[in-house]
Protein backbone atom coordinates (compact mmCIF):
# COMPACT_ATOMS: atom_id res chain seq x y z
CA UNK A 1 0.00 0.00 0.00
CA UNK A 2 1.69 3.44 -0.76
CA UNK A 3 1.86 6.06 1.90
CA UNK A 4 -0.15 9.09 1.75
CA UNK A 5 2.52 11.28 1.16
CA UNK A 6 3.25 9.73 -2.42
CA UNK A 7 -0.25 9.79 -3.25
CA UNK A 8 -0.89 13.43 -2.54
CA UNK A 9 2.60 14.04 -4.68
CA UNK A 10 1.09 11.98 -7.45
CA UNK A 11 -2.02 13.73 -7.79
CA UNK A 12 -1.00 17.35 -7.04
CA UNK A 13 1.62 16.59 -10.22
CA UNK A 14 -1.49 15.33 -12.61
CA UNK A 15 -3.02 18.06 -11.49
CA UNK A 16 -0.61 20.72 -12.47
CA UNK A 17 1.35 18.82 -15.39
CA UNK A 18 -1.72 16.68 -16.41
CA UNK A 19 -1.49 13.12 -16.47
CA UNK A 20 1.70 11.51 -16.33
CA UNK A 21 2.80 7.62 -17.24
CA UNK A 22 5.89 6.97 -15.20
CA UNK A 23 7.23 8.51 -12.41
CA UNK A 24 10.52 7.21 -12.94
CA UNK A 25 13.64 9.11 -13.88
CA UNK A 26 15.58 8.72 -17.23
CA UNK A 27 18.31 6.57 -17.41
CA UNK A 28 21.22 8.07 -18.92
CA UNK A 29 24.36 5.95 -19.60
CA UNK A 30 27.34 5.56 -22.20
CA UNK A 31 27.29 3.28 -25.34
CA UNK A 32 30.20 1.45 -23.97
CA UNK A 33 27.22 0.13 -21.01
CA UNK A 34 24.81 0.16 -22.60
CA UNK A 35 25.71 -2.67 -25.30
CA UNK A 36 24.63 -5.07 -22.01
CA UNK A 37 21.42 -4.23 -22.89
CA UNK A 38 20.99 -6.11 -26.28
CA UNK A 39 21.66 -9.94 -26.41
CA UNK A 40 25.13 -10.92 -28.41
CA UNK A 41 24.84 -11.14 -32.01
CA UNK A 42 26.64 -12.70 -35.00
CA UNK A 43 26.43 -13.62 -38.49
CA UNK A 44 25.89 -17.06 -39.16
CA UNK A 45 28.97 -19.08 -39.75
CA UNK A 46 30.00 -21.24 -42.90
CA UNK A 47 31.45 -24.14 -40.91
CA UNK A 48 34.63 -24.82 -39.22
CA UNK A 49 36.67 -26.50 -42.00
CA UNK A 50 38.78 -24.32 -43.84
CA UNK A 51 41.64 -21.73 -44.04
CA UNK A 52 40.59 -18.84 -41.10
CA UNK A 53 40.23 -15.54 -42.28
CA UNK A 54 40.24 -13.83 -39.33
CA UNK A 55 38.12 -12.82 -36.27
CA UNK A 56 34.65 -11.97 -36.53
CA UNK A 57 33.06 -8.99 -35.79
CA UNK A 58 30.50 -9.63 -33.02
CA UNK A 59 31.47 -12.59 -31.42
CA UNK A 60 35.15 -12.51 -31.57
CA UNK A 61 35.06 -16.02 -33.31
CA UNK A 62 37.28 -17.20 -35.60
CA UNK A 63 35.87 -16.73 -39.17
CA UNK A 64 36.66 -19.37 -41.68
CA UNK A 65 35.35 -18.64 -45.85
CA UNK A 66 36.88 -21.20 -48.10
CA UNK A 67 36.31 -21.80 -51.60
CA UNK A 68 37.99 -25.22 -52.02
CA UNK A 69 35.90 -26.43 -49.17
CA UNK A 70 32.44 -24.75 -49.63
CA UNK A 71 32.93 -25.57 -53.34
CA UNK A 72 29.56 -27.44 -54.52
CA UNK A 73 28.46 -28.19 -51.11
CA UNK A 74 27.29 -25.00 -48.91
CA UNK A 75 27.59 -22.87 -51.57
CA UNK A 76 27.10 -23.51 -55.71
CA UNK A 77 30.01 -21.45 -56.70
CA UNK A 78 32.02 -19.65 -53.56
CA UNK A 79 33.74 -16.04 -55.14
CA UNK A 80 34.64 -13.40 -52.67
CA UNK A 81 35.29 -9.78 -53.20
CA UNK A 82 37.57 -7.41 -50.95
CA UNK A 83 36.85 -3.64 -50.73
CA UNK A 84 38.11 -0.93 -49.02
CA UNK A 85 40.19 2.20 -48.82
CA UNK A 86 44.09 2.63 -49.81
CA UNK A 87 45.90 1.07 -46.54
CA UNK A 88 43.18 -0.74 -45.17
CA UNK A 89 44.88 -3.79 -45.38
CA UNK A 90 43.20 -5.41 -48.42
CA UNK A 91 46.60 -6.48 -50.09
CA UNK A 92 48.01 -7.96 -46.85
CA UNK A 93 44.67 -10.11 -46.67
CA UNK A 94 45.15 -11.52 -50.22
CA UNK A 95 48.57 -12.15 -49.73
CA UNK A 96 48.39 -14.01 -46.25
CA UNK A 97 45.35 -15.94 -47.35
CA UNK A 98 46.67 -17.55 -50.54
CA UNK A 99 49.74 -18.18 -48.29
CA UNK A 100 47.70 -20.32 -45.78
CA UNK A 101 45.57 -21.94 -48.95
CA UNK A 102 49.45 -23.22 -50.30
CA UNK A 103 49.95 -25.15 -47.38
CA UNK A 104 47.92 -27.54 -48.58
CA UNK A 105 49.50 -29.54 -51.25
CA UNK A 106 45.92 -30.32 -52.93
CA UNK A 107 45.13 -26.63 -53.65
CA UNK A 108 46.93 -24.46 -56.18
CA UNK A 109 46.15 -20.28 -56.76
CA UNK A 110 46.57 -18.44 -59.84
CA UNK A 111 47.23 -14.65 -59.35
CA UNK A 112 47.07 -11.91 -62.24
CA UNK A 113 48.76 -8.91 -60.71
CA UNK A 114 47.94 -5.94 -62.49
CA UNK A 115 49.58 -3.21 -60.02
CA UNK A 116 52.89 -3.46 -62.15
CA UNK A 117 54.98 -1.84 -58.99
CA UNK A 118 58.82 -1.43 -60.01
CA UNK A 119 57.76 -3.09 -63.50
CA UNK A 120 57.20 -6.59 -61.95
CA UNK A 121 54.24 -6.51 -59.37
CA UNK A 122 53.44 -6.39 -56.17
CA UNK A 123 53.51 -9.77 -55.82
CA UNK A 124 56.83 -10.69 -56.92
CA UNK A 125 58.60 -10.83 -53.66
CA UNK A 126 55.93 -13.63 -52.44
CA UNK A 127 56.76 -15.09 -55.92
CA UNK A 128 60.37 -15.45 -55.25
CA UNK A 129 60.30 -17.24 -51.34
CA UNK A 130 57.88 -19.62 -53.33
CA UNK A 131 60.15 -20.67 -55.81
CA UNK A 132 58.09 -19.60 -58.54
CA UNK A 133 59.26 -18.10 -62.18
CA UNK A 134 56.12 -15.23 -63.09
CA UNK A 135 55.10 -15.26 -66.30
CA UNK A 136 55.40 -11.48 -67.53
CA UNK A 137 53.42 -10.62 -70.45
CA UNK A 138 55.85 -7.48 -71.53
CA UNK A 139 55.79 -7.42 -75.14
CA UNK A 140 59.59 -6.23 -75.25
CA UNK A 141 60.26 -9.57 -73.41
CA UNK A 142 58.45 -11.56 -75.68
CA UNK A 143 60.37 -10.43 -78.99
CA UNK A 144 63.65 -11.43 -77.19
CA UNK A 145 62.95 -15.42 -76.94
CA UNK A 146 60.97 -14.40 -73.31
CA UNK A 147 57.63 -16.41 -72.15
CA UNK A 148 54.70 -16.49 -75.72
CA UNK A 149 50.73 -16.78 -74.75
CA UNK A 150 49.45 -17.22 -77.97
CA UNK A 151 45.03 -17.13 -77.92
CA UNK A 152 44.57 -19.41 -80.70
CA UNK A 153 46.26 -21.95 -79.42
CA UNK A 154 44.46 -24.75 -79.68
CA UNK A 155 43.98 -26.08 -76.54
CA UNK A 156 41.84 -22.92 -75.78
CA UNK A 157 38.26 -23.31 -77.07
CA UNK A 158 36.92 -21.41 -80.14
CA UNK A 159 34.64 -19.19 -78.36
CA UNK A 160 37.50 -18.30 -76.08
CA UNK A 161 39.73 -17.29 -78.90
CA UNK A 162 37.54 -15.10 -80.43
CA UNK A 163 36.60 -13.37 -76.67
CA UNK A 164 40.38 -12.95 -76.69
CA UNK A 165 40.80 -11.52 -80.07
CA UNK A 166 38.51 -9.01 -79.42
CA UNK A 167 39.61 -7.49 -76.29
CA UNK A 168 43.16 -7.83 -77.35
CA UNK A 169 42.25 -5.34 -80.39
CA UNK A 170 39.65 -3.24 -78.48
CA UNK A 171 42.66 -2.43 -75.90
CA UNK A 172 45.35 -2.14 -78.54
CA UNK A 173 42.56 1.00 -80.33
CA UNK A 174 41.33 1.84 -77.04
CA UNK A 175 37.78 1.61 -78.23
CA UNK A 176 35.05 -1.22 -78.63
CA UNK A 177 34.69 -2.94 -82.04
CA UNK A 178 31.58 -2.01 -83.85
CA UNK A 179 29.52 -4.41 -85.52
CA UNK A 180 30.76 -4.20 -88.77
CA UNK A 181 34.52 -4.97 -87.58
CA UNK A 182 33.17 -7.12 -84.91
CA UNK A 183 31.52 -9.30 -88.02
CA UNK A 184 34.77 -9.33 -90.13
CA UNK A 185 37.25 -10.55 -86.83
CA UNK A 186 34.57 -13.24 -86.28
CA UNK A 187 34.96 -14.43 -90.45
CA UNK A 188 39.04 -13.83 -90.17
CA UNK A 189 39.19 -15.87 -87.01
CA UNK A 190 36.88 -18.86 -88.86
CA UNK A 191 39.06 -18.61 -92.18
CA UNK A 192 42.37 -18.69 -90.27
CA UNK A 193 41.27 -22.09 -87.81
CA UNK A 194 39.99 -23.81 -90.63
CA UNK A 195 42.87 -23.16 -93.24
CA UNK A 196 46.00 -23.11 -91.07
CA UNK A 197 47.38 -27.09 -90.28
CA UNK A 198 50.81 -28.48 -89.15
CA UNK A 199 51.20 -25.15 -87.06
CA UNK A 200 49.24 -23.25 -84.23
CA UNK A 201 47.57 -20.36 -85.82
CA UNK A 202 49.13 -16.76 -84.75
CA UNK A 203 47.87 -13.28 -84.78
CA UNK A 204 50.01 -12.32 -87.67
CA UNK A 205 47.32 -14.87 -89.51
CA UNK A 206 44.54 -12.76 -88.21
CA UNK A 207 45.72 -9.69 -89.67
Amino acid sequence: MRDPLSVLTDAFTSFVFGKVETTRLPVRTSTGQAQAVYLPTAAPGLGDSGVIIGREVYSGKGYIYDPFQLYGQQLPAPHWLVLGESGNGKSALEKTYVLRQLRFRDRQVVVLDAQGEDGVGEWNLIAQELGITPIRLDPMVANDSGIRLNPLDPSITTTGQLALLRTIIEVAMGHGLDERSGFALKVAHAYVVEHTAHRQPILTDIV
